[in-house]
């Protein structure tokens, strides 16, 4: 799977780079972002009772650069950081009793070829698709349970991208950017543990320059 991301990360650069010879023009940006991630809520099953997973998410920051090859088509890399309170809700025995395990920080690093309309007028938006490398680490609280620490294994998978730019003089803009990347964590070295579907949907306000 790893091999066959990184065979369309390579075709879309390759594609990217032929693209460019024919452009007349290019231009490229950087954006700076606040994100607001939203993390998915999973309901485990264990011995017959329910044990429910959720996140309090906290906001992250970003980072993109932005190439374009035409008018149309650009490819950019960004860096954006997750964070989430998670708590756990277990069943057993009928009631209802919920406590604080810890804080996922991950970090998801993209690479997006993006399709643009309208690039000339004020509002333009985008749709795109990828790749993304997500990692991080969960901080457990110390309790009863006996919760730890752990780093989780780094994983590359597929993103996508929807967005608008709004113009506000020649080379500034106000932007929205949504990315939803499906992601499976697991603890890092550690064969026997189960992945947990967190699959963050991040939505990024931000200011970008043009040069």
């Amino acid at each position: 799977m790893a091999q066959r991301i990184y065979r369309i990360l390579f075709f879309l650069f390759i594609a990217a780079g032929s693209i460019r010879l024919s452009a007349q023009t290019a231009s490229s940006d950087i954006g700076v972002w606040v994100v607001a991630s939203n993390l998915k809520e999973t309901t485990l099953t264990e011995d017959g009772d329910d044990i429910d997973i959720a996140f309090d998410e906290d906001n992250g920051y970003g980072m993109s650069f932005n190439h374009f090859w035409t008018d149309r088509f650009s490819t950019e890399l960004a860096a954006q950081t997750i964070h989430g309170d998670m708590s756990i809700t277990s069943h057993f025995g009928g009631t209802p009793f919920t406590f604080d395990a810890g804080q996922l920080d991950a970090l998801a690093l993209t690479a997006i070829a993006q399709w643009h309309f309208n690039r000339a007028g004020r509002f333009s938006p985008y749709v795109g698709a990828g790749v993304a490398r997500m990692s991080g680490d969960f901080e457990a609280i110390d309790d009863p349970d006996g919760l730890d620490s752990f780093d989780l294994e780094s994983e590359i998978g597929l993103a996508a991208n929807v967005g608008a730019n709004i113009r506000l003089t020649e080379s500034l803009f106000l932007a929205a950017d949504f990315k939803y990347i499906p992601w499976s964590a697991v603890a890092e070295g550690d064969s026997s543990s189960d992945s947990l579907d967190i699959d963050p949907s991040l939505l990024s306000i931000g200011m970008k320059v043009r040069f």
